[in-house]
């Protein structure tokens, strides 16, 4: 660790990375020496240019080529460090370049009105009539017009700096706020809740903040800030409402007393921060407004898809006698027949405008969306199958063989919001969501939102035991036998047979079951014990994949958990693809010799597993998207990947790798594994925790087609079981009175 060096830097010069990062160089204002900086894209707001002032704080270290450079921890752009510096501000900053202000004309202005602090005071106050007199008006106007923007940043970043407000939350503050922002934040700082509402540790910040600058402990901003504060750490968990005892308890918390939790909520309600509503049961809840909208905006929707009359351009009889000839057709084709339970999911979606399909692995949910998309073709409608990830929506697409008509869910609203020619909407289009647990309120919302002068029909299809949404309240779990609904519940001979359903069973119905040990096994259900420790979960994890080839799935992304994702990642990656044999002592180490590609903290080499985490229209891939990486290569100088995605090789930038937010997945969370299968897989359940609970055992369980290992304890496996399904424990006020 070299010499922590924390200063003040005017920029000289810039070389932006490729990915946000920056290398910057600029003279100490404390020392007048040269400094080089290198900021990684967490740290930096924004690229910095050249004749700003940035606050600084690193570690110096050493580079062959480029001697001490300070590898920075933190930094952002600052205010002057006195008037004196104003004139190398405005000569050197791009800003303020290209409408006619020079370095003579900069001089002139500050000669004409004494000093460098008269002239900051004018600018501030944009009194650009005073500086008309001593340069031409249109300059002085353009000038006042291009320093109050980048005064305004400087301030609040200063300010920001100061009281130790993450980068993160920086930039979006200073995307938001751009006039008066330091002023209204010193006469409120519990306006940064909103900011970073997810963040559990910004109430004391802010805290601190408020006592530095005075503010009263019963102050109304204080008061309110609590409230709002405890909603959104509800909205963390998925909550989208409390009750009124919840939320005082939390707020009673912050506050530290009962009497202003009480007080709290009465003047959060009575400045509109928040609104509360009944239950049918007579319950009173409180929510952020954002919330309520949002859960209000929706229950209309479903309520009008519900309520409208069908608008159809076939009547009901041709209707009835294409399905029907598609049945019998199907017999032919397929050596068996569509179940009855399957024919009534087809006719429901053709009559209600509305309809959920529900069912388990092996009930036949894809045949029945492959018939919906075939019958609407034939009777004239347009089928759009949809579904959340990436993952999910190939292995619709090659179910259906419809390529053309399948899209991830933002990917389709992308699609209807540009105008492509890939979606038409005229008509009546069939709107098909496949694994429709996964979808929260918000994106719901924006779907139907979009949809709403449409003469559409909606499908919600998936299983209510899997996963409740990523994203806070709850969709396709409150519809289910809300609108109209067809359960599939009769499994195929093979799938029921299977000890992986059989057990799935039991999983979803909170039952005890005994799990045997795996003995090297390939079909089945099983377990292999390991305590809670990291060091005994990846050597029980290797030793297991060792044995058999599986995909790891976890609970956890966390890096606060044993079992996280990126520890996996990283020690499969060591065992299974980097290791290099020492002929002397035949123990393992990096073999640095073999080409790779480093994306931030993740290192890719040849042969890896690697999921996509982000959509990216332009390049056809979306999250879930999972491969490998087949070639590092170099080419024109770029670093660049070959993945290999369900059999089609793509050849990727480096830019791109970081654009797509591609992972290592030899262990993936148990939310990027639904809707994906494999042939064996492990999961993880050998670290206490509230995502451990009965929904994320079935989803994960059910990923496999022939083996499961649990990797952890059985009691912990059997006490997940036994907690609730998180959908059920989820508060919402997303409340629709219909009944189809």
């Amino acid at each position: 660790m070299g010499i922590i060096t924390r200063t003040t830097i005017q920029v000289t010069s810039v070389h932006v990375g490729t990915f946000g990062g920056a290398i910057f160089g600029g003279k100490d204002t404390k020392k007048n020496t040269r400094i080089r900086c290198v900021a990684s894209y967490k740290i930096l707001t924004r690229s910095p240019q050249i004749g700003e002032f940035w606050y600084i704080e690193g570690s110096s270290s050493r580079s062959e080529e480029y001697g001490i450079q300070i590898r920075l921890t933190k930094c952002a752009i600052t205010d002057l460090p006195s008037p004196s510096y104003l004139s190398s501000l405005l000569i050197n900053h791009p800003m303020f370049r290209g409408f006619g202000l020079g370095k003579n004309k900069v001089n002139k202005l500050i000669r004409g009105v004494g000093c460098e602090l008269e002239l900051i005071k004018l600018l501030d106050e944009s009194k650009y009539l005073h500086l008309a007199d001593i340069i031409s008006e249109p300059i002085a106007k353009t000038l006042c017009e291009c320093w109050t923007p980048l005064q305004n940043e400087m301030q609040l970043a200063k300010f920001l700096t100061e009281h130790n407000i993450s980068p993160y939350m920086s930039k979006q503050i200073s995307k938001i706020c751009h006039e008066n922002a330091v002023n209204r934040l010193i006469s409120n700082p519990y306006a940064l809740l909103a900011f970073a509402p997810t963040s559990p540790k910004l109430w004391s910040t802010v805290e601190t903040i408020a006592s530095k600058l005075e503010i009263p402990r019963d102050a109304p901003q204080r008061l309110v800030g609590a409230v709002e504060h405890s909603l959104y750490t509800a909205l963390r968990s998925g909550d989208t409402a409390m009750t009124k005892n919840e939320l005082v308890t939390h707020s009673e918390k912050l506050l530290g007393s009962h009497k202003r939790a009480e007080l709290a909520i009465h003047e959060a309600c009575k400045i509109k921060a928040i609104c509360s509503f009944q239950t049918s049961t007579g319950l009173l809840k409180f929510q952020t407004f954002g919330a309520a909208v949002i859960e209000s905006s929706l229950e209309k929707l479903v309520a009008e898809l519900v309520k409208e009359p069908l608008q159809l351009s076939i009547n009901a009889p041709e209707a009835q006698r294409i399905i029907n000839k598609y049945s019998s057709d199907f017999i032919k084709l397929q050596g068996y027949s569509l179940t009855n339970e399957q024919l009534n999911a087809i006719r429901m979606v053709f009559d209600k405008r509305i309809s959920v399909i529900t069912g388990y692995g092996g009930s036949g949910k894809t045949t029945v969306l492959r018939a919906i998309a075939d019958i609407a073709e034939k009777l004239g409608f347009q089928p759009y199958l949809t579904a959340l990830a990436g993952k999910a929506k190939d292995r619709i697409e090659q179910a259906t063989g419809r390529s053309n008509e399948s899209f991830t869910i933002h990917g389709f609203i992308k699609q209807v919001k540009e105008g492509s020619e890939y979606v038409n909407l005229s008509g009546t289009p069939i709107i098909i969501i496949d694994e429709a647990s996964m979808v929260d309120i918000a994106l719901a919302n924006r779907l139907l939102s979009l949809l709403s002068t449409t003469n559409y029909h909606l499908v919600l299809v998936g299983d209510p035991a899997q996963l409740s949404p990523i994203g806070f309240g709850l969709f396709f779990h409150v519809l289910v036998d809300s609108v109209c609904t067809q359960k599939l519940t009769k499994v195929h001979r093979q799938t029921a047979d299977s000890p992986i359903h059989k057990m799935a069973m039991k999983v979803r119905n909170g039952e005890h079951f005994p799990v045997p040990k795996w003995e090297g096994q390939d079909h089945g259900v099983y377990i292999v014990e390991c305590n809670p420790e990291q060091k005994d979960i990846i050597k029980k994890l290797t030793d297991t994949m060792q044995r058999q080839r599986c995909q790891i799935i976890t609970p956890h992304a966390s890096l606060s958990a044993a079992d996280n994702t990126s520890v996996i990642n990283n020690a499969m990656q060591f065992v299974f693809n980097s290791p290099k044999i020492n002929d002397y002592t035949e123990a393992n180490g990096y073999e640095y010799s073999r080409p790779v590609v480093r994306l931030g903290d993740t290192v890719l080499m040849q042969n890896d597993p690697v999921i996509v985490t982000v959509n990216n229209f332009s390049l056809g891939l979306y999250n879930g998207n999972t491969g490998v990486v087949e070639e590092i290569l170099n080419k024109n100088g770029q670093d660049c990947v070959n993945i290999r995605f369900d059999g089609v090789s793509r050849l990727l930038t480096k830019e791109n790798c970081f654009e797509l937010g591609i992972e290592l997945a030899y262990a993936i969370t148990i939310h990027k594994s639904q809707g994906s299968e494999y042939n064996a897989i492990i999961v993880c359940c050998a670290v206490p925790s509230k995502l451990l609970e009965r929904s994320m055992v079935y989803t994960a369980l059910t990923r496999s087609k022939n083996l499961t290992i649990f990797v952890g304890s059985n009691s912990m496996l059997v006490q997940a079981i036994k907690n609730q399904p998180r959908a059920s424990t989820i508060n919402h006020g997303f409340l629709p009175e219909i009944k189809s």
